[in-house]
């Protein structure tokens, strides 16, 4: 079930982005701020990263206990990032709202990957702030994913 796969996902302390951004405004930074504060261990991916804190330029840079990451990129460079996650034997893959395509997703279900697609992962956090708040009790109150696999 789907829910079980968020849990699941969410479980982990140690969560890669890939695709964060160097703007430190953009919104894959209000979802590292989110996911720190709601005491996961964040490292972010992006080519022009250089090895520094928890920033890194690419997913075989990343500390070995990272098993799970969420990917962020444009469509264009989503299959790329799947394929690195897969080599990098990253076990848990959550394709942010709008950057899946049916390629990527064919790719995950022929190497029996567990993943999660079309979602935002901040709707599925507790307790989150501002818009996403709200965001999140519309979700709630629809009952969105309750039984979808």
């Amino acid at each position: 079930m789907l829910t079980d796969r968020i849990n699941d996902f969410l479980n982990e302390k140690d969560v890669a982005i890939v695709g964060l951004s160097t703007d430190t405004k953009a919104f894959s930074r209000a979802v590292e701020k989110e996911l720190l504060e709601h005491e996961h261990r964040v490292y972010g991916v992006n080519p022009k990263f250089v090895v520094k804190d928890n920033y890194y330029p690419k997913l075989a840079d990343l500390p070995q206990q990272v098993k799970s990451v969420i990917i962020m990129t444009p469509k264009g460079q989503t299959l790329q990032a799947v394929q690195e996650a897969i080599d990098n034997n990253l076990e848990k893959i959550w394709i942010y709202q709008g950057s899946d395509t049916p390629e990527v997703l064919n790719l995950l279900e022929s190497r029996n990957k567990k993943f999660i697609h079309g979602r935002c992962v901040l709707m599925y956090l507790p307790q989150v702030k501002g818009i996403h708040k709200f965001h999140s009790v519309i979700h709630n109150i629809l009952r969105i994913d309750k039984n979808k696999v």
